[in-house]
């Protein structure tokens, strides 16, 4: 026999007799279904361990025909949907499955499916059975079948909710502190106004009688008290003058009155301003500006009100005899105003309370204010586009600079 040939055969039969017929090799036969055979246990292999993975997959996994009907899917599926998982099996439409599902007792409040979804279904988020969200995506296969990927998204839900509320309680909370912010400045902006008159009158009238204009003042200690009387109203009319003013600033309603400033007129005159201060503790006040500065387009009167608060706290929280330095020029990133002392300095972490309203920053020491020289300073710098900063050392003194943008200088 050769390669599956048909050859005569003598065949003897039990009783001797002889007969006569053909034999076929069917070796290759044989290895043909073995081979088959084996493919055939390697692909239930495959196909078991693809269900298997398939059901160890932490989403939903589901497979429908080009007729839309049910071909498969895995344990995960069946347990996102507990009422319908009976209707989980092959041959079962979707139309049915979905009807079913809209009907389930299971499924929580606010779940509703009003008609059949588009298919194939992208990115659709389904609240399901006992509260469970869903996202499903599903895709169209090249025979016309669907695969579908159920991901359990309830955690992510949970935290969006959880976002919403705090977000609406920041939102809340926001509404009641501006609201605190407005009547804070309304108040303080009625009672400044309502200081004020009898304010100036004492100023008026103690002049008055310290000039002596309607005759002199019979006792010097008399004398001594108005002296006294004048600067505390002064002071306190100056203090309410700043309330006002940083109230306004925190409501955004002060506005600058901008017109062409000289800078060392300015400067000059802040100097005059404080110089009786200064001269109390015998200290020098030297003041230095580029001749080559032009003008600047600023609110006068705010601009010369930072000055004036920079060069009265370094002259308070100077030593007797001691120096304070002003200088303005040019600046890259446009002008620069240094008032420089060297008087008792701060840490770093006494500026960061120098810089909030009523901070006192100088801890500890003799010379106190009421905290808000350098915050109204620093904002009223900032509402003409610049920026305050402090440079301090304990012992050795302080540097403030206020730079002013290039766009305020005129030709």
């Amino acid at each position: 026999m050769d390669n599956g040939r048909a050859l005569p055969l003598a065949i003897e039969n039990p009783n001797g007799a002889l007969g006569c017929g053909r034999a076929r090799d069917c070796t290759l036969l044989r290895r043909e279904e073995e081979r088959l055979a084996r493919l055939a246990d390697t692909h239930s292999a495959r196909q078991r361990r693809f269900a298997d993975a398939v059901n160890h997959l932490a989403e939903g996994f589901v497979i429908f025909d080009a007729e839309d009907r049910l071909v498969a899917c895995n344990d995960r599926l069946r347990d996102f949907y507990p009422g319908i998982a009976h209707l989980l099996r092959p041959g079962v439409a979707f139309r049915h499955i979905a009807t079913a599902f809209t009907q389930c007792e299971d499924i929580s409040d606010g779940a509703t499916v009003a008609t059949l979804p588009q298919r194939p279904m992208r990115n659709i988020e389904l609240q399901a059975c006992r509260g469970r969200w869903l996202l499903i995506n599903e895709h169209r296969m090249a025979d016309g079948g669907i695969v579908g990927i159920h991901t359990d998204i309830t955690d992510l839900k949970r935290r969006e909710a959880m976002l919403r509320a705090s977000e609406e309680e920041v939102r809340r909370a926001r509404d009641l502190a501006e609201a605190a912010s407005r009547s804070k400045s309304q108040f303080l902006a009625n009672v400044s106004h309502e200081l004020r008159t009898p304010l100036n009158a004492i100023l008026g009238f103690t002049e008055t009688m310290r000039m002596e204009i309607f005759g002199p003042v019979a006792n010097q200690r008399y004398s001594d008290y108005l002296g006294h009387v004048h600067e505390s109203a002064a002071h306190l009319l100056a203090l309410i003058n700043d309330l006002l003013d940083l109230s306004k600033l925190e409501a955004g309603r002060m506005e600058l009155h901008e017109e062409a400033v000289d800078p060392a007129e300015l400067v000059e005159a802040a100097a005059r301003l404080v110089e009786e201060q200064a001269a109390r503790k015998d200290i020098a006040i030297d003041v230095a500006i580029d001749p080559r500065l032009p003008r600047l387009l600023a609110d006068e009167r705010r601009l010369r009100q930072v000055v004036i608060n920079l060069l009265s706290n370094a002259v308070k929280f100077t030593p007797r005899g001691g120096r304070v330095t002003v200088r303005a020029g040019r600046d890259p990133l446009g002008v620069a105003m240094t008032i420089a002392d060297n008087g008792t300095g701060m840490t770093p972490e006494e500026i960061e309370i120098a810089l909030e309203p009523f901070g006192q920053g100088h801890a500890g020491r003799q010379e106190t204010g009421t905290g808000l020289g350098l915050p109204l300073a620093r904002r009223l710098a900032r509402l003409h586009g610049g920026e305050l900063a402090i440079d301090s050392t304990p012992g050795a003194g302080t540097t403030v600079t206020v730079t002013l943008p290039a766009a305020r200088l005129l030709a």
